[in-house]
């Protein structure tokens, strides 16, 4: 069997009978926003022979179920819905020719690089790559690991199962809801449940705080009078076709449920939010260095993991709160991986020979040439883990006094650049001062009004802070005054003459704003913006609160998919369910192209509904 395939300007060929045989520079599997910017800044730092393996039938990972809006804030400086966000690079994914293989399952990653994949048009493929990225992003956690006892009826989903049959396939899976877990995609369901005129009865979080972001339970809890039920979770599903009711308790410092707390809650559907799991099946099999404490693998600040050439970014690392931070380090590893392909990589040959241990480590990497994914294998033949024990080249970043995870793991001594330091809190934490500490001394210190696990933190440390550095390892570490398990930050209504407390909702940060106001109602004083738009949005939520409002609209065809749609302007925020009510009565024509007026001056706002995606995406 003569197979010839041609990928940009290389050509083999194979004639092993056993599928296809490709090359490429860069192999990248995921085409979601970390997958897609890698893709950009690799051929933008002039690799040609680049290719996207995703499984989806289309670009954007779960971007195209994110009608919402909220995406691209720090990276375009606008407010972009997911749809939108995704179409900016797949148009630049089209515009720079890379080769894209859509409903394409990845199996393997040898070590060599091959990389080994199945389509129904090609079969199996084999793809020798001299560089791979890994950006496969995250999945739900499903009932199967909560352990809930009861029945097991219909009407059971993950949040995100439940997005994508509203957002993309137009169904409703019910009309009375209980949400369990406050992580954001749940908090945004609970929203967009309310918009379609479903019942949500309350949002249950076995946690003391709310695990999404403060401005998501301002916009979408407290504007549509949703309770947040804290410290509480189901311990009891009822029903035996469907749904009928769930129980939901109060549970202790230990996460027991309390007795004497029991409520049973009618419903017909059961939305989990209750965390996410980067997607590493692949990651550990080729036996990549694991991070236990995120799930993803060990990285550097150039994305490189443990495995010479492969390089890892997004939600596949860790799970991130904003797509732009993904984007970023979609960008940092397709740099990356450019320069090692083209042999311009200083770091390119600095492998040792043995894993990293310490006792007492979080982390699941084992001495000698023990495989992580497999302990009872020896992989050291296969490949030598660039975090050795000998490698005195690197500095560990290590998480201290309540921290939770630091990413990236490694840094190098001599690195060129500023490094962005990411990391979770382990509780909610007030006035409290954040160091980067090595040798006693402080690399960089700042200080916090709020930290919450809820929001992933970040620092800068310079360059030559680290360059400085003797040691070997420097921790990141909280100082706090005080420890709050507290709902922090929301907005209340608090009577004229008073000072209102607010939440800023314009950008992910969620300042606290504290508004003076009169006796007449006018804002007098304004504090704890971070910026001048903050100022703006506290003087408008005290006087007229405005709020974009998303959807989808249904064709006249009804063969084709809902179009997200989103007002241009937003609106006044008691005209917001009427306004959807507009929304739900419209039928457009095909063909709709993002940014199309669908609907003028809804309402009488001044507001139009315009397409945030179209009929006819790209890929």
């Amino acid at each position: 069997m003569d197979n010839r395939v041609i990928t940009g300007k290389k050509e083999i060929m194979e004639e092993t009978g056993i599928g296809i045989m490709k090359e490429a520079d860069i192999v990248i599997i995921g085409g979601g926003p970390a997958g897609m910017a890698a893709a950009v800044e690799a051929a933008r730092s002039g690799v040609k022979d680049i290719m996207i393996l995703e499984r989806d039938q289309r670009l954007g990972g779960i971007l195209q179920q994110c009608i919402h809006n909220g995406f691209g804030l720090l990276l375009f400086g606008e407010e972009l819905t997911g749809p939108e966000y995704a179409g900016r690079f797949i148009r630049q994914v089209n515009e720079l020719g890379i080769e894209v293989k859509l409903d394409t399952m990845v199996l393997d990653i040898a070590g060599d690089k091959t990389v080994t994949a199945v389509n129904s048009e090609d079969g199996l493929i084999k793809i020798k790559a001299k560089s791979v990225i890994l950006a496969m992003g995250c999945r739900e956690r499903s009932r199967g690991a909560l352990n809930i006892p009861g029945s097991r009826p219909a009407g059971i989903y993950t949040a995100g199962t439940a997005q994508r049959f509203v957002n993309i396939e137009g169904y409703m899976p019910g009309r009375k809801i209980v949400i369990l877990g406050s992580g954001d995609i749940g908090l945004i369901m609970a929203r967009r449940m309310t918009l379609e005129g479903a019942e949500v009865k309350m949002v249950c979080e076995i946690m003391p705080y709310p695990g999404g972001l403060n401005r998501n339970i301002v916009q979408c809890l407290d504007d549509f009078g949703i309770p947040l039920r804290l410290s509480t979770t189901v311990v009891g599903i009822h029903g035996r076709e469907r749904v009928e009711g769930v129980t939901v308790a109060k549970v202790d410092e230990k996460g027991k449920p309390v007795p004497g707390t029991y409520e049973y809650v009618e419903c017909d559907t059961l939305l989990l939010s209750v965390g996410l799991i980067p997607e590493n099946e692949i990651t550990k099999a080729a036996g990549i260095d694991m991070d236990g404490a995120t799930s993803g693998p060990l990285v550097d600040e150039y994305a490189r993991t443990s495995r010479e050439g492969i390089f890892a970014c997004g939600n596949v690392v860790y799970v991130h709160d904003l797509v732009d931070h993904v984007t970023m380090e979609g960008y940092r590893a397709g740099k990356s991986a450019a320069e090692y392909v083209s042999g311009k990589s200083k770091f390119q040959a600095d492998t040792g020979s043995k894993y990293l241990t310490e006792p007492g480590s979080n982390y699941s990497v084992v001495s000698g040439g023990k495989c992580p994914a497999e302990p009872g294998r020896d992989c050291s033949a296969e490949h030598e883990s660039i975090y050795s024990a000998d490698n005195t080249g690197l500095i560990r970043l290590n998480p201290g006094k309540g921290v939770r995870c630091v990413i990236p793991q490694f840094i190098h001594k001599d690195c060129r650049d500023d490094v962005k330091i990411f990391f979770r809190a382990g509780g909610i934490y007030r006035d409290v001062r954040i160091e980067a500490v090595s040798d006693g001394k402080a690399l960089h210190s700042h200080k916090n009004k709020i930290v919450a696990p809820g929001g992933m933190e970040s620092m800068t440390i310079k360059a030559e802070k680290i360059r400085g550095s003797s040691s070997g390892c420097i921790e990141v570490r909280i100082e706090q005054s005080e420890k709050e398990n507290t709902v922090v930050g929301l907005d209340r209504d608090l009577p004229a003459g008073s000072c209102r407390e607010l939440t800023c909702i314009v950008c992910p940060v969620g300042c606290r704003i504290s508004a003076a106001m009169d006796e007449n109602g006018e804002v007098t004083e304004i504090r704890g913006n971070s910026c001048p738009r903050g100022a703006s949005y506290a003087r408008a939520e005290c006087t007229d609160p405005k709020r974009m409002v998303t959807s989808t609209v249904r064709m006249k065809d009804g063969g084709l998919p809902p179009v997200p749609v989103k007002t241009d302007i937003p609106v006044p925020r008691d005209k917001v369910m009427d306004c959807m009510k507009e929304i739900n009565r419209f039928r457009a024509s095909a063909p709709v192209r993002e940014g199309d007026v669908l609907i003028r001056n809804i309402l009488g706002t001044g507001a139009s509904v315009v397409a945030a995606g179209g009929t006819t995406p790209s890929y």
